[in-house]
């Protein structure tokens, strides 16, 4: 479909050289411009960049992208494909913008990342008063999660942000030697390993454990000693609507990566099992009890057939015994449908969460559940309905229809206009705090019709530690709603003492990927990505206080720090230091370190992370010139020597 009624038409291509900075490595780098013609009617295929290698061996694609040299492609190119043009599978007519490609056959090292101790890499990114950020990279290969490269670029209006990611880094430390850690998946190859750190950040050491294959890793646990215990679901999709598939617990040696035992989780329906048909995107949270040596398993699946021939979704939470890896108690239902869930600890030794239904309750869920018995479970923030438009038998939505849409009194609405924050929860000493990112207003049913329909704001609710009492300690008004269900009966809505944190009212300015983090202090430190609708903007950072007051306005991080969707900020315990991880196309574990406080850093002290020098290779461009095909030609030879672009 090359016509211009079914096709994007003319791409600016501007031919220029890639160097670094001592000009040790030079390349050819290509900008091609997003599509300056657009399809009239829709396009119904792509336009794709092709290459001409001159020689044969290992072609690595980058693009250049806000500073940052990003690995896009690794292609191997056989004798077979010398002097021929081959497929890159990146396409110039999904662009919104123009980027700069970088094409390399010498296995030069393209990084704007100065070398700490090979190969470990870092930077001291950004400083404000009462506040840092550095980060280490080190490079443990395969494919760790990346948030740019592996489906979690999708913004808050996406059909695939209404249902969550599951967690991809899980932290430990061990106790034999204070060592800090983190469990993850390789995003290719499905191995799941352990990664440590050294205690001077300088170099760190890579197991895999045996586990995952044709698995998903949901959930790991660290009981701080010397044993992790992680929860394995298979990927199988049954055609058989009734089947189960498996899930397994493994508990794991911390030091020598060892699979010390191996449990085939029930997953049956009935019996006390887990009913599970299929992985949920959602995803899972499992906290470690270890005074008692129990874990608390929160798993969003997909079930088998129900009575009405649909397999549905939902939550539940399990008990598992952390020395034989035996479910001991199953809590049932915590939400359905469940799109997102998250747990601690609490300081008295039982299990506190919440997770994010879209009806069965409509709303952010929380609950306590000691090891034998569910301990209360409110509802503490709920949202908007889209109702049908529809008549199904039921009558017309007069207060919220219009001239131009009917609504009617019914609904099935699976969007939830909202994100709990990861952890979310914080325990201080007279309350918990629960965080989420909503629009507003939030009960106001007639702003619908897509999975985003305002900015999201940061916002959060307190609530007495007695989850029975369902007592409300924030101040704010009491604000009633409802929705009809699907039934068409009337199902009553309340938010009281709801705060809002921010107050964005551009669709291009909304809270994403909330995260909270309590500090030593009762502090509590919120970080957050800015999006448009589909694109991440810049990440922020707030600091309040146990009763969710500002004691540190809204700051910029001042570093492209994107995170997985539902992971949690780690803090480092008399430090006032704290951790996020992430991974990169190339094969790096990034390692970001955030200070909050008077202690922090304003510069980088002697032997420590250095500043980057130079972070936005420029291209020298020449004449654009608008075309439609992408000619090629082979890059001059580069250097060996390791150099920061």
């Amino acid at each position: 479909w090359t016509s211009a009624t079914y096709s994007h038409q003319n791409y600016e291509l501007e031919i220029g050289n890639f160097s670094s900075s001592n000009q040790a490595v030079s390349t050819y780098a290509y900008q091609i411009s997003e599509p300056k013609q657009r399809a009239t009617k829709f396009a119904a295929s792509n336009m794709e960049i092709y290459y001409r290698p001159k020689k044969a061996g290992t072609l690595k694609i980058y693009v250049v992208d806000n500073g940052d040299i990003n690995l896009q492609a690794t292609i191997n190119v056989t004798s077979t494909n010398v002097d021929k043009f081959i497929s890159t599978a990146l396409y110039p007519s999904k662009q919104t913008k123009a980027i700069k490609y970088v094409f390399d056959m010498n296995d030069a090292r393209f990084s704007k990342w100065p070398i700490i101790s090979a190969p470990t890499e870092g930077a001291f990114l950004a400083t404000i008063s009462g506040y840092s950020l550095s980060v280490r990279r080190f490079q443990v290969g395969g494919a760790p999660y990346s948030p740019e490269t592996h489906g979690s670029t999708a913004g808050p209006s996406t059909h695939q942000a209404n249902y969550g990611w599951p967690k991809k880094f899980f932290a430990c430390r061990r106790s034999s030697d204070a060592a800090e850690g983190v469990i993850w998946q390789d995003q290719n190859t499905m191995n799941v390993y352990m990664t440590w750190i050294s205690s001077n950040l300088l170099s760190a050491t890579t197991t895999n454990l045996n586990a995952g294959g044709n698995f998903w890793l949901v959930a790991a646990a660290c009981n701080n000693g010397n044993h992790i215990v992680l929860v394995t679901v298979s990927k199988d999709k049954p055609s058989d609507k009734t089947q189960n598939i498996v899930a397994q617990a493994y508990k794991i040696d911390a030091t020598t990566g060892a699979t010390a035992l191996t449990k085939n989780l029930p997953t049956q329906k009935g019996n006390g099992g887990m009913n599970i048909h299929k992985f949920s995107s959602s995803g899972a949270s499992m906290v470690w009890n270890t005074q008692t040596d129990k874990l608390c398993l929160s798993i969003a699946r997909t079930m088998t057939q129900s009575g009405d021939g649909l397999n549905h979704q939902g939550g539940i939470a399990i008990i598992i015994d952390a020395v034989t890896l035996e479910v001991l108690k199953n809590f049932g239902q915590t939400s359905g449908h469940s799109f997102a869930n998250s747990m601690i600890l609490a300081s008295d030794g039982t299990f506190l969460g919440m997770d994010l239904g879209d009806n069965y309750p409509r709303g952010v869920h929380m609950w306590r559940f000691s090891d034998s018995k569910k301990l209360g479970a409110p509802v503490v923030y709920t949202f908007k309905t889209k109702h049908a438009t529809s008549a199904n038998g039921k009558d017309k939505y007069t207060e919220i229809s219009t001239a131009s849409k009917t609504y009617y009194k019914w609904s099935n609405d699976n969007y939830v206009y909202t994100e709990i924050a990861h952890t979310g929860l914080v325990e201080v000493d007279d309350g918990i705090l629960s965080f989420f990112a909503g629009e507003k207003p939030p009960l106001d049913n007639s702003k619908v019709g897509s999975a985003m329909n305002a900015p999201r704001n940061f916002g959060f609710v307190k609530v007495d530690k007695d989850l029975t009492s369902k007592t409300i300690l924030s101040p704010g008004a009491v604000v009633n709603g409802g929705f009809y269900n699907f039934g068409g009966g009337w199902s009553a809505q309340e938010n009281k003492g709801i705060n809002f944190l921010t107050s964005f009212t551009s669709m291009d300015q909304s809270v994403c990927r909330p995260k909270t983090v309590k500090l030593g202090n009762d502090s509590i430190l919120l970080t957050w990505e800015m999006w448009t609708p589909k694109a991440y903007v810049r990440s922020y950072g707030m600091v309040v206080d146990k009763n969710g007051k500002q004691t540190k306005e809204a700051f910029d991080l001042g570093y492209r720090m994107m995170l997985p969707f539902a992971d949690d900020l780690v803090y480092v315990n008399g430090t006032g230091r704290i951790v996020a991880y992430a991974g990169t196309a190339d094969g790096f574990l990034t390692r970001y370190e955030i200070c909050v406080g008077t202690s922090c850093p304003t510069k980088p002290k002697s032997g420590s992370i250095p500043t980057t020098t130079s972070t936005t290779p420029a291209a020298a461009a020449t004449t654009a010139a608008a075309t439609t095909a992408v000619a090629t030609q082979a890059a001059p030879t580069n250097s060996t020597t390791p150099a920061a672009a």
